[in-house]
């Protein structure tokens, strides 16, 4: 099923988007919007990224037995090395995860413009010159999450409260890693990190089209995805 995310739907009685109003309500709207088309425990992901293979393996099986209970609700997340998320051609912002010994999350941290420097991966912190140090194999989100239905009554919920406390500003984003963020602080719910070793790729500059153009060969002359993958 394919659902639009129009600028009114999903809005609170008595409200509509704001006059002028051009961006969307941001990647928490996305999925509310989708509220009517899900039945089941759900994937939710950015279109234009490679997240690979077994990072859908590992989604599957969680959620195939998530689970919510009366004190949390069971979701999960794919954790990548960030040295696998990197471009070869510029700086990137990242989620780079907090997580308890066994694997549960307790907050990410947007870190902006990350990238390599002879060998290291550093980033610098708004309005700092000097570039700090960051371990390689931190674990980092790439916005590839599992879901249970609860989260569509904390989305609608916690909309209506976004939409008036933000009813004339023209850019403010109802975005997924707050909502889980605020969900954890107030132990609603308990996010699983699934740990990856697949390389993460997508189209951040143009000059990574040719880059992604040969993992994706690769994967195909590799027998892993046919030569047509819509057949």
């Amino acid at each position: 099923a394919y659902v639009f995310q129009e600028f009114d739907r999903g809005m609170p009685d008595g409200f509509v988007s704001p006059p002028g109003r051009k961006k969307p309500w941001g990647t928490g709207h996305a999925l509310l919007v989708c509220k009517d088309a899900v039945t089941t425990p759900f994937a939710a992901i950015n279109a234009d990224d490679f997240y690979g293979r077994t990072s859908y393996e590992s989604l599957k099986i969680h959620l195939e037995n998530a689970r919510d209970t009366g004190s949390a609700y069971d979701y999960c997340a794919v954790g990548y090395e960030l040295h696998n998320t990197l471009s070869d051609y510029g700086h990137v912002t990242r989620g780079v995860c907090e997580i308890t010994p066994d694997y549960y999350l307790t907050g990410i941290r947007e870190l902006k413009k990350i990238q390599r420097f002879d060998g290291e991966i550093k980033y610098q912190r708004d309005g700092a010159n000097e570039w700090e140090t960051l371990d390689p194999q931190s674990v980092t989100s790439m916005n590839m999450w599992g879901f249970t239905l609860s989260l569509f009554d904390e989305l609608e919920t916690r909309f209506a409260r976004f939409v008036k406390n933000n009813t004339t500003d023209l850019k403010a984003e109802f975005l997924i890693p707050e909502i889980v963020g605020e969900m954890i602080d107030k132990k609603k719910a308990r996010v699983k990190i699934l740990p990856t070793r697949e390389k993460w790729f997508g189209m951040t500059y143009s000059q990574d089209k040719p880059v992604v153009t040969d993992h994706i060969r690769k994967r195909i002359d590799a027998g892993m995805y046919p030569e047509r993958l819509w057949e």
